[in-house]
């Protein structure tokens, strides 16, 4: 079987390109993926230079210098295509790779993997889904790409994240939860009760709604919630974990009796949400596109491609089309008997 192709933003990110190439460079030795690297030439090879790589599976394709967070991801993208996020999503679009991984400006990848990509039949808009360190087969999304959702994406972004906890988590029948103020069907905003109706109607495992106390508790596999909330969510997750980190420094005064020393370096690294496991994927694209965090290591970018060969080996888009197609034929219902038969 040939290597799965994934390229590889090497300027996006808060540590780039040093750590971003080190990463890539780790997967490739782990010999079973290629990597192709995209970036300005001259910075990716010198980079590359400090590494062993002569015989692993790595290519630079060359691109302009990386989209900054501070810049509108459709303006800055229109005056500069060649970027490197756009060139690596481009890579994707034309065949030429089978995933993007990238830690830069995530809007613009947003904008770059809907552009070159294209959406799924029946995707409105694509969404950003992730799972947390301490609880890695839950999934939560939509966690920021999408502000103001109608029921209707609400429904897809169900649709999707089935897709993806059963494809690539392993779950073998996911549920869903609706994300709200209560657990009756009544409680929420005007949307979130009518996306509970299509829910109910979609033939996926819905529980119902669950509140925010369930989304790591497990309330159910995937839990649906416009950008705003799941952001929030996933914001303050990350800075609760960073302040217990924290407390628990001063509660040994940087001193751990040898016999905590496993429990409490294992409870750091399931806190520690800037691990890979944190990294989200960008669902309802016709490809795999992940997203990292700003702080990612090379550890967290391997783990990361790691993640993006996974959902690429085990058909991640042709699992999200089916059960598109699925969901969408028990929401519409059969289709009306022509009058006089």
């Amino acid at each position: 079987m040939s290597r799965v192709r994934i390229a590889v933003d090497a300027l996006g990110g808060d540590h780039a390109p040093c750590e971003i190439v080190r990463g890539s460079v780790l997967a490739a030795r782990d010999g079973e993926v290629e990597i192709v690297l995209v970036g300005p030439r001259d910075r990716v090879e010198a980079e590359l230079e400090r590494h062993a790589t002569s015989s692993l599976p790595i290519r630079v394709v060359d691109s302009d210098d990386t989209i900054a967070e501070t810049e509108r991801p459709t303006i800055a993208l229109a005056h500069r295509p060649n970027a490197g996020v756009n060139v690596a999503a481009r890579l994707v679009g034309q065949g030429e790779a089978d995933a993007v991984v990238g830690a830069g400006n995530s809007g613009a990848l947003l904008v770059a993997g809907a552009r070159q990509l294209g959406r799924l039949e029946g995707v409105h808009r694509a969404s950003v889904g992730t799972s947390f360190p301490f609880a890695p087969r839950r999934f939560l999304l939509d966690a920021g790409a999408n502000i103001d959702c109608r029921p209707d994406h609400l429904l897809s972004f169900a649709t999707l994240g089935v897709a993806y906890s059963r494809t690539v988590l392993g779950v073998e029948e996911p549920t869903v939860g609706l994300l709200s103020v209560g657990a009756e069907d009544t409680k929420g905003p005007v949307q979130v009760r009518q996306a509970h109706e299509l829910l109910r109607r979609s033939g996926l495992s819905f529980v119902g709604n669950v509140e925010g106390s369930d989304v790591l508790e497990g309330g159910a596999d995937v839990v649906v919630c416009d950008g705003t909330v799941g952001n929030a969510i996933l914001k303050y997750t990350e800075g609760y974990s960073r302040v217990l980190l924290a407390e628990l420094e001063r509660s040994f005064d940087g001193a751990v009796p040898r016999p905590l020393a496993g429990v409490v370096e294992r409870l750091r690294e399931s806190l520690d949400l800037s691990l890979g496991g944190q990294a989200g994927i960008l669902l309802g694209l016709r490809g795999v596109c992940m997203l990292c965090h700003g702080r990612s290591t090379a550890e967290d970018f391997r783990l990361s491609i790691e993640k993006a060969r996974l959902a690429v080996e085990r058909g991640l888009v042709s699992a999200m089309a089916e059960e598109l197609r699925r969901v969408r034929a028990a929401v519409e219902g059969p289709a009306p008997t022509p009058p006089g038969r």
